[in-house]
Protein backbone atom coordinates (compact mmCIF):
# COMPACT_ATOMS: atom_id res chain seq x y z
CA UNK A 1 0.00 0.00 0.00
CA UNK A 2 1.35 2.88 -1.24
CA UNK A 3 1.99 5.51 1.82
CA UNK A 4 2.33 9.65 0.75
CA UNK A 5 2.18 13.29 1.70
CA UNK A 6 -0.06 15.47 0.61
CA UNK A 7 -2.09 18.75 2.16
CA UNK A 8 -4.54 18.10 4.81
CA UNK A 9 -8.15 17.78 3.70
CA UNK A 10 -9.39 17.82 7.14
CA UNK A 11 -7.90 21.42 7.42
CA UNK A 12 -10.27 23.57 5.80
CA UNK A 13 -12.00 26.73 5.04
CA UNK A 14 -13.98 28.89 2.98
CA UNK A 15 -11.40 31.66 1.85
CA UNK A 16 -11.91 35.06 -0.77
CA UNK A 17 -10.45 34.09 -3.67
CA UNK A 18 -7.33 36.89 -4.53
CA UNK A 19 -6.92 37.17 -8.09
CA UNK A 20 -3.15 37.23 -9.08
CA UNK A 21 -1.87 38.89 -11.64
CA UNK A 22 1.16 36.20 -12.04
CA UNK A 23 0.70 32.70 -14.19
CA UNK A 24 2.75 30.71 -11.62
CA UNK A 25 0.08 31.65 -9.22
CA UNK A 26 -2.92 32.30 -11.12
CA UNK A 27 -6.22 30.00 -9.42
CA UNK A 28 -8.45 28.35 -12.42
CA UNK A 29 -11.37 26.34 -12.21
CA UNK A 30 -11.42 22.91 -10.73
CA UNK A 31 -8.86 22.02 -8.37
CA UNK A 32 -5.49 23.42 -7.84
CA UNK A 33 -2.33 22.04 -6.40
CA UNK A 34 -0.77 25.46 -4.29
CA UNK A 35 2.77 25.34 -2.87
CA UNK A 36 5.64 27.07 -2.67
CA UNK A 37 8.71 26.81 -5.35
CA UNK A 38 12.65 25.96 -3.41
CA UNK A 39 14.54 26.49 -6.16
CA UNK A 40 16.52 29.66 -5.25
CA UNK A 41 16.82 30.76 -8.68
CA UNK A 42 13.58 30.71 -9.79
CA UNK A 43 11.62 34.02 -9.99
CA UNK A 44 8.62 32.72 -7.95
CA UNK A 45 10.56 31.62 -4.56
CA UNK A 46 9.37 34.10 -2.41
CA UNK A 47 5.03 33.69 -3.28
CA UNK A 48 2.97 30.53 -3.89
CA UNK A 49 3.19 29.02 -7.38
CA UNK A 50 -0.09 26.99 -8.56
CA UNK A 51 -1.04 24.06 -11.23
CA UNK A 52 -4.89 24.36 -12.03
CA UNK A 53 -5.76 20.57 -12.32
CA UNK A 54 -9.27 21.55 -13.69
CA UNK A 55 -12.19 19.06 -13.90
CA UNK A 56 -11.89 15.46 -13.66
CA UNK A 57 -10.49 12.53 -11.28
CA UNK A 58 -7.06 13.31 -9.85
CA UNK A 59 -4.76 11.09 -7.60
CA UNK A 60 -2.03 14.06 -6.12
CA UNK A 61 0.36 10.27 -5.39
CA UNK A 62 0.46 9.60 -8.63
CA UNK A 63 1.12 13.15 -10.43
CA UNK A 64 3.98 14.00 -7.86
CA UNK A 65 5.60 10.57 -7.90
CA UNK A 66 5.40 10.85 -11.96
CA UNK A 67 6.88 14.26 -11.45
CA UNK A 68 4.21 16.02 -12.78
CA UNK A 69 3.79 18.26 -10.28
CA UNK A 70 6.42 21.51 -11.40
CA UNK A 71 6.54 25.34 -10.72
CA UNK A 72 4.98 26.98 -13.84
CA UNK A 73 8.02 29.33 -13.89
CA UNK A 74 10.76 27.71 -13.69
CA UNK A 75 9.53 23.68 -14.53
CA UNK A 76 10.89 22.60 -11.28
CA UNK A 77 9.32 19.78 -9.26
CA UNK A 78 7.53 21.02 -6.23
CA UNK A 79 5.16 19.00 -3.73
CA UNK A 80 1.74 20.80 -2.95
CA UNK A 81 0.71 21.58 0.84
CA UNK A 82 -2.52 22.93 0.01
CA UNK A 83 -5.85 22.38 -2.54
CA UNK A 84 -8.03 25.17 -3.58
CA UNK A 85 -11.13 24.66 -5.47
CA UNK A 86 -12.78 27.04 -7.45
CA UNK A 87 -16.18 27.43 -9.08
CA UNK A 88 -16.95 23.53 -9.26
CA UNK A 89 -17.87 20.63 -7.09
CA UNK A 90 -15.81 17.54 -5.60
CA UNK A 91 -15.80 14.38 -3.86
CA UNK A 92 -12.95 13.59 -1.95
CA UNK A 93 -12.27 10.13 -1.05
CA UNK A 94 -8.95 9.64 1.39
CA UNK A 95 -7.45 7.18 3.86
CA UNK A 96 -4.80 8.94 6.39
CA UNK A 97 -2.61 6.08 7.60
CA UNK A 98 -3.50 4.48 10.80
CA UNK A 99 -7.52 5.31 10.42
CA UNK A 100 -10.24 4.11 8.24
CA UNK A 101 -11.15 5.61 5.13
CA UNK A 102 -13.46 8.45 4.70
CA UNK A 103 -15.04 10.84 2.12
CA UNK A 104 -16.39 14.72 1.87
CA UNK A 105 -18.16 16.25 -0.14
CA UNK A 106 -17.94 20.12 -1.52
CA UNK A 107 -19.62 22.79 -3.81
CA UNK A 108 -18.01 26.37 -4.44
CA UNK A 109 -20.10 28.52 -7.19
CA UNK A 110 -18.96 32.16 -6.07
CA UNK A 111 -16.69 33.20 -8.52
CA UNK A 112 -14.80 35.54 -5.97
CA UNK A 113 -14.58 32.48 -3.64
CA UNK A 114 -13.03 29.26 -3.22
CA UNK A 115 -12.66 26.56 -0.47
CA UNK A 116 -9.16 25.85 0.80
CA UNK A 117 -7.97 22.64 1.73
CA UNK A 118 -4.94 22.50 3.96
CA UNK A 119 -2.14 24.36 5.59
CA UNK A 120 1.61 25.67 4.64
CA UNK A 121 3.99 23.91 6.08
CA UNK A 122 1.31 20.93 7.83
CA UNK A 123 0.99 17.68 5.86
CA UNK A 124 -1.42 14.51 6.52
CA UNK A 125 0.41 11.04 5.35
CA UNK A 126 -1.99 9.01 2.90
CA UNK A 127 -2.61 5.29 2.22
CA UNK A 128 -5.38 6.65 -0.56
CA UNK A 129 -6.84 10.15 -1.94
CA UNK A 130 -9.04 10.36 -4.89
CA UNK A 131 -9.92 13.82 -6.26
CA UNK A 132 -13.10 13.65 -8.21
CA UNK A 133 -13.97 17.30 -9.79
CA UNK A 134 -17.37 18.14 -11.24
CA UNK A 135 -19.50 21.38 -12.12
CA UNK A 136 -20.77 22.92 -9.13
CA UNK A 137 -23.78 21.71 -7.57
CA UNK A 138 -22.87 17.96 -9.20
CA UNK A 139 -21.38 16.89 -5.54
CA UNK A 140 -23.92 18.39 -2.66
CA UNK A 141 -21.84 20.44 0.17
CA UNK A 142 -21.59 18.37 3.14
CA UNK A 143 -18.35 19.58 4.94
CA UNK A 144 -19.45 21.45 6.97
CA UNK A 145 -18.71 19.97 10.29
CA UNK A 146 -15.73 17.75 8.66
CA UNK A 147 -13.19 19.85 10.54
CA UNK A 148 -13.56 21.52 13.88
CA UNK A 149 -11.25 23.69 15.88
CA UNK A 150 -10.27 22.70 19.23
CA UNK A 151 -9.88 25.12 21.55
CA UNK A 152 -7.25 23.21 23.76
CA UNK A 153 -3.97 22.08 23.66
CA UNK A 154 -3.36 19.14 21.75
CA UNK A 155 -1.81 16.34 22.82
CA UNK A 156 -0.20 13.03 21.89
CA UNK A 157 -2.74 10.34 21.15
CA UNK A 158 -0.38 7.41 22.42
CA UNK A 159 -0.52 9.51 26.00
CA UNK A 160 -4.24 8.75 25.85
CA UNK A 161 -3.49 5.13 24.88
CA UNK A 162 -1.26 4.73 27.72
CA UNK A 163 -3.16 6.48 30.72
CA UNK A 164 -6.31 4.83 29.63
CA UNK A 165 -4.57 1.53 30.27
CA UNK A 166 -3.19 2.47 33.76
CA UNK A 167 -4.67 2.47 37.19
CA UNK A 168 -4.90 6.58 36.88
CA UNK A 169 -8.11 5.93 34.40
CA UNK A 170 -10.33 3.49 36.57
CA UNK A 171 -9.52 5.56 40.00
CA UNK A 172 -10.78 8.18 37.98
CA UNK A 173 -13.51 6.51 36.29
CA UNK A 174 -15.01 5.69 39.49
CA UNK A 175 -14.84 9.11 40.65
CA UNK A 176 -16.25 10.96 37.38
CA UNK A 177 -19.35 7.87 37.89
CA UNK A 178 -19.58 9.34 41.12
CA UNK A 179 -19.40 13.15 40.14
CA UNK A 180 -22.45 11.98 37.16
CA UNK A 181 -25.07 11.11 40.01
CA UNK A 182 -24.77 14.63 41.12
CA UNK A 183 -24.98 16.78 37.73
CA UNK A 184 -21.54 15.37 35.75
CA UNK A 185 -18.21 16.97 34.68
CA UNK A 186 -18.38 21.02 33.10
CA UNK A 187 -17.14 20.00 29.60
CA UNK A 188 -15.40 23.06 29.75
CA UNK A 189 -13.31 21.10 31.99
CA UNK A 190 -12.22 18.49 29.72
CA UNK A 191 -9.53 19.07 27.39
CA UNK A 192 -9.20 17.67 23.54
CA UNK A 193 -6.06 15.27 22.61
CA UNK A 194 -6.74 15.84 19.05
CA UNK A 195 -7.17 19.55 17.09
CA UNK A 196 -9.12 18.16 14.12
CA UNK A 197 -12.02 15.52 13.82
CA UNK A 198 -13.38 13.53 10.78
CA UNK A 199 -16.75 14.39 9.73
CA UNK A 200 -17.95 10.24 11.24
CA UNK A 201 -18.29 8.55 14.17
CA UNK A 202 -16.89 4.84 13.86
CA UNK A 203 -20.31 3.74 13.54
CA UNK A 204 -20.65 5.75 9.82
CA UNK A 205 -23.24 7.90 11.45
CA UNK A 206 -22.24 11.52 10.40
CA UNK A 207 -21.19 14.30 12.75
CA UNK A 208 -23.56 17.01 11.69
CA UNK A 209 -26.45 14.77 11.83
CA UNK A 210 -25.59 13.96 15.01
CA UNK A 211 -26.13 17.84 16.20
CA UNK A 212 -28.91 17.72 14.55
CA UNK A 213 -30.37 14.54 15.81
CA UNK A 214 -29.55 16.35 19.41
CA UNK A 215 -31.24 19.81 18.13
CA UNK A 216 -34.35 18.61 17.37
CA UNK A 217 -34.98 15.87 19.92
CA UNK A 218 -34.29 12.48 17.77
CA UNK A 219 -31.83 11.95 19.76
CA UNK A 220 -31.73 11.40 23.48
CA UNK A 221 -28.08 13.10 25.47
CA UNK A 222 -28.57 10.43 27.87
CA UNK A 223 -29.73 7.46 26.10
CA UNK A 224 -28.48 7.40 22.56
CA UNK A 225 -25.21 9.20 23.07
CA UNK A 226 -22.01 6.68 25.19
CA UNK A 227 -20.56 8.83 27.61
CA UNK A 228 -17.20 9.89 26.79
CA UNK A 229 -13.85 7.90 28.01
CA UNK A 230 -11.68 10.29 30.09
CA UNK A 231 -8.39 10.26 31.98
CA UNK A 232 -6.47 12.26 34.02
CA UNK A 233 -3.07 13.28 33.20
CA UNK A 234 -0.86 16.21 34.79
CA UNK A 235 -3.75 17.50 36.81
CA UNK A 236 -6.22 17.95 34.15
CA UNK A 237 -9.24 15.54 32.81
CA UNK A 238 -8.73 14.96 28.91
CA UNK A 239 -11.04 12.52 26.81
CA UNK A 240 -10.01 10.53 24.06
CA UNK A 241 -13.48 10.56 22.43
CA UNK A 242 -13.11 14.12 20.45
CA UNK A 243 -15.61 13.78 18.44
Amino acid sequence: MLRFECPAVRIRRRTDLVKGTDTWARIGEGVNYVGKCHNMNCIARKGQVSIEMHFGTHRPNEVYNFGQIYCPACRQPFKPDRFIFKMCSAKIDFCIKGERPDSLLLSESEPMKARKFGQAGLMAVYTHLIIQVDEPGVHPNCDELDSLPMYRKSLLQRKASKLLSSDSFGSLATRLTTDSVQGGMDPEEILYIQDSIANRFQCGRKVVDTMKGLRHGALNVFTDIPPIRVFEWRGQVHTEDNR
